[in-house]
């Protein structure tokens, strides 16, 4: 399941690669600065020393483990159940072509009426093979925003805090590795059991998104 981010900067197009072998042409991001909202958490993820580098310990978000979170077999956390902004900024050649990736609030869910809400939505049922008339995507909103899943989070919250392993710029592109659950099975059954035919269930290994280059 991939997580949803905001990408500003001068590049417009950005993709997606989800635990998929970047390539030799990519340029990848120079980090430049990491800046948390009040109230707001990030964790750098990154391996254990040699030679026990399968375990990913959590670190403080510093330049050094930020770093070696982005170059290897590790991840940073920008933020937590659609929390506080957290804002991962870098560049690629030249610092003036910018770029900061941060998670996703409310706010941007609903804006524009819920425009990127109904977006995911679609995409999510796209993804079991779902179409959904009006009332039922209607159905299915409030579920995404409304549903407690447990300990009081709500189903866009667990879409809202991507874990960034890398970002390259490959022919023009962003491209941006996330680490994340690549099963979503349960998440899509909760999500549209409300507006499924009784019985009808998301198959198992299901994603709610698709990794695009």
């Amino acid at each position: 399941m991939n997580t949803v981010f905001r990408v500003t900067g001068k590049f417009v197009i950005a993709t997606v690669a989800s635990m998929v072998s970047i390539g030799a042409l990519a340029v990848p991001m120079t980090f430049q600065s990491l800046v948390i909202s009040a109230g707001g958490s990030s964790i750098a993820y990154i391996p254990d020393v040699p030679p026990f580098q399968t375990v990913l310990l959590a670190k403080p978000p510093t330049t050094a483990n930020i770093n070696a979170a982005l170059s290897g077999p590790g991840n940073v956390e920008l933020g937590k159940f659609a929390g506080p902004v957290v804002t991962l900024n870098g560049y690629f050649t030249n610092p003036a072509d910018s770029v900061a990736l941060s998670g996703l609030t409310f706010t941007d869910w609903t804006q524009n009426a819920d425009a990127l809400a109904n977006a995911y939505i679609a995409g999510a049922a796209a993804s079991i093979g779902a179409t959904l008339t009006p009332a039922q995507r209607a159905t299915a909103l409030s579920v995404f925003l409304t549903l407690d899943v447990g300990s009081g989070l709500h189903p866009y919250q667990l879409v809202s805090d991507p874990n960034v392993s890398d970002v390259n710029l490959i022919n023009g592109h962003v491209v941006v590795g996330l680490d994340g659950l690549l099963d979503a099975t349960s998440f899509l059954n909760a999500l549209f059991a409300p507006v499924l035919p009784v019985g009808v269930h998301a198959p198992a290994g299901s994603q709610a998104a698709r990794s695009s280059r």
